[in-house]
């Protein structure tokens, strides 16, 4: 088993213990109760990693600084980590905080545009090396 990359308790951040206000005074809007998808897809990324590394909640907690409700709440999409601990989450598992995210960039269609790309410059120096031989052939006949 891994050594705990802290351990030495985290204090939370002030802003998450409670529902804070802007600087007009209006209050925030509780979000915890609509999560967003992203919220909901990190949640599902990081149970599967846990669940791999058949890790309980409260083991992947003590690794990383946090309690094992914490987990939950971001495996459940009820709330979401500060960045210290996405940070020390992607270290645990050797991941970025994309993979973790789940934010992934769509291969086929960068794969579609590069062969589409391809197929442009292909057809260019086809028709290219056509005009050269029209070219010469119009030079030919005229010295003729």
């Amino acid at each position: 088993m891994q050594q705990p990359l802290s351990t030495r308790p985290l204090a939370p951040h002030p802003a998450s213990t409670s529902t804070g206000s802007h600087t007009d005074g209006a209050a925030l809007e509780d979000l915890s109760l609509t999560p967003d998808a992203e919220l909901v897809r990190f949640g599902i990324n990081l149970r599967r990693l846990r669940e791999a590394r058949q890790l309980s909640r409260a083991a992947l907690g003590h690794q990383i600084g946090a309690s094992g409700k914490a987990i939950e709440h971001w495996e459940e999409a009820t709330g979401n980590p500060a960045v210290r601990y996405l940070v020390r989450l992607a270290l645990f598992f050797d991941v970025s905080i994309d993979e973790l995210a789940g934010i992934t960039r769509d291969v086929d269609q960068e794969q579609t545009k590069l062969g589409y790309l391809l197929k442009l410059h292909e057809q260019i120096d086809t028709y290219g090396r056509r005009l050269a031989e029209l070219e010469r052939d119009v030079r030919e006949r005229r010295s003729d």
